[in-house]
């Protein structure tokens, strides 16, 4: 159970593959550019004139621009690389201009027109293909953060939180003790809620990937952005946590912030339930001292109340926490609050990916419990949820189902005649494990006759005697 529990934990999280993040960020290029978005991005970034109505400039005059002491020669040079970051352009040349863009704080200006212009172009050139090129600037752009204005410090948040996503190794670089120390004051003392929120953006995808130990220092950021009431900041604040918890579940042991996550289930809005949702599924399939010390806060409670819930996203992230609680002790308590009865009817009449989750639930309660809590729960009509679950879900699932089928089918053997036998050829459980002796794979045809040859009469079972392939007359 431990083995199918973590290789199933593993792959629920969303994958994360740099590769395929590239790929993504060059259709949004594209796309971009098909629908003629640059206008109204450039108008909002207080750019002086449309960008269809500049000459296009060459490479040459566009760094010299760039270079440039004069403000608005440098608008020029800026207007033109904006139009450049539309098309296909050499490595080179782009690194070149993201070169003379980082020269800004050498011609410092009451407003940081020229600071927040620059950052603007490479927070584009961080949400694009060109994006690695930033990687060997990532000590430069962290250094300007204490130095700047607001407005460009959220560019510079904006920049290194697009360009974590690259790689392992750029997530490492900017988590540095200075970015904690930068970062710390601002979350501390909240002067903007924007700046706050591209923060914490910024750590939430630093959290991504694999696990690195300075991601641990996140954490207390997290925590501290989450009790600091600033409803703006929950979802990329839940994100990050639930990225940390995904791989280190015990990192999160604040009760207070634990109680704030909690809460956010509540409210009504699936841009917060869903990642606390997914931050509390990994907890309850952590350890025991976690899944306790959650049970005590009334985890229970709030996963009834998200189980209930219109939105489907919801329900499926409640099902899949709620999934990793039935492999624990607390089976009883679920069955008490009448939780196990609802999986089982969710079971049958949600959405396949709500079903995938109650397979797991169902499995995890049947395979954690004892012979007196087996039986409780074939009383609330769990074999004719397994039964009708073989016909719908992977193979995976399959298999799973007809593990817990035997565990069932075993216990009833304490009795002669075997009662669960008796129930599952009165609502046409066997025919349906009749019908997986036939599967094309080998593992769930081999198991679907080891459960028909011991539990069911040898009479009843002639066809499975029969060869499902090769026949000859």
């Amino acid at each position: 159970m431990e083995d199918d529990q973590s290789s199933r934990k593993k792959n629920f999280d969303s994958t994360f593959n740099e590769s395929e993040l590239k790929k993504s960020r060059s259709n949004r290029r594209a796309e971009l550019r098909k629908n003629n978005r640059a206008e109204a991005v450039y108008k909002k970034r207080n750019f002086q004139t449309p960008l269809t109505q500049q000459p296009h400039l060459n490479e040459e005059l566009t760094t010299l621009y760039l270079r440039s002491p004069d403000l608005e020669i440098f608008i020029k040079g800026a207007e033109s690389f904006a139009k450049v970051l539309q098309e296909s352009y050499s490595n080179t040349f782009i690194d070149t201009c993201i070169d003379c863009l980082m020269l800004f704080p050498q011609h410092p200006d009451t407003e940081s027109n020229r600071g927040f212009i620059s950052t603007s172009l490479l927070a584009s050139v961080s949400n694009s293909p060109y994006s690695t090129l930033l990687t060997p600037y990532i000590p430069t752009l962290l250094s300007l953060i204490p130095f700047s204005a607001q407005k460009v410090q959220e560019n510079l948040y904006w920049i290194l939180g697009n360009i974590a996503l690259d790689s392992e190794k750029n997530r490492e670089s900017i988590l540095t003790e200075d970015f904690f120390s930068m970062s710390y004051s601002i979350i501390n003392e909240p002067q903007s809620q924007i700046l706050t929120k591209k923060i914490c953006w910024c750590i939430s995808h630093c959290c991504k990937g694999k696990f690195l130990e300075n991601q641990l220092k996140c954490v207390p950021f997290l925590s501290l952005a989450l009790k600091n009431n600033i409803m703006d900041v929950y979802p990329e604040v839940l994100w990050g946590l639930a990225h940390i918890s995904d791989k280190k579940a015990e990192a999160l042991n604040d009760k207070e912030c634990l109680g704030s996550i909690l809460k956010l289930i509540k409210i009504d809005l699936t841009l917060f339930q869903k990642p606390a949702l997914r931050v509390i599924g990994n907890l309850l399939s952590g350890s025991t001292e976690m899944v306790e010390l959650l049970v005590s806060m009334g985890v229970i409670k709030y996963l009834a109340y998200s189980l209930e819930h219109e939105s489907k996203v919801v329900r499926h992230e409640s099902m899949w926490a709620l999934s990793n609680l039935c492999g624990t002790k607390y089976v009883k308590d679920l069955m008490a609050k009448g939780i196990i009865k609802k999986i089982v009817d969710l079971s049958i009449t949600d959405c396949s990916e709500v079903q995938n989750e109650a397979v797991w639930g169902l499995y995890n309660a049947i395979i954690a419990s004892d012979v007196s809590v087996i039986k409780d729960l074939v009383d609330l009509g769990i074999l004719s949820a397994l039964c009708y679950l073989v016909n719908f879900v992977s193979n995976k699932e399959k298999m799973l189902l007809l593990k817990a089928l035997d565990k069932i089918l075993k216990i009833g053997e304490e009795e002669s005649p075997n009662a669960y036998v008796e129930i599952l050829e009165s609502n046409g459980g066997k025919e349906t494990i009749e019908y997986l002796v036939a599967s094309p794979n080998e593992k769930i045809n081999k198991k679907a006759s080891h459960t028909l040859n011991k539990y069911f009469d040898s009479v009843s079972r002639e066809m499975d005697l029969v060869p499902t392939s090769n026949f000859e007359f």
